[in-house]
């Protein structure tokens, strides 16, 4: 099975390398996403690193939004090349701006 993981912040890092193992455990799993030191430790490929999602506050956001707005296209199309659910929405592991990625089988 393929997983897309989007981690936000340390503690969406951490929830989703103890997800990861627990799945690992249960069959092979290959894992790409935003990650942390955690997620990688657990396995997973990295598209980006969630320290570029990592912001406080609405100014915070907007001082940010290029760099987030990059991160979410290479998800998008890391999403688009290897995974064929479509446009379904999707769970985000403990980050509220991240709205449109986050956990997703194939």
């Amino acid at each position: 099975r393929r997983l897309l993981i989007v981690a936000g912040e340390p503690s969406g890092d951490l929830h989703a390398a103890r997800l990861l193992e627990a799945l690992g455990r249960h069959g092979a799993v290959q894992a790409r996403g935003v990650t942390g030191p955690a997620l990688e430790h657990a396995g997973a490929g990295r598209v980006a690193p969630m320290e570029d999602l990592a912001v406080m506050g609405f100014t915070g956001v907007l001082r940010r939004l290029p760099r987030i707005r990059r991160v979410f296209a290479a998800v998008e199309n890391v999403f688009n090349s290897r995974y064929s659910v479509g446009k379904t929405p999707i769970r985000t592991v403990s980050s509220p701006v991240l709205m449109r990625v986050g956990i997703r089988w194939n």
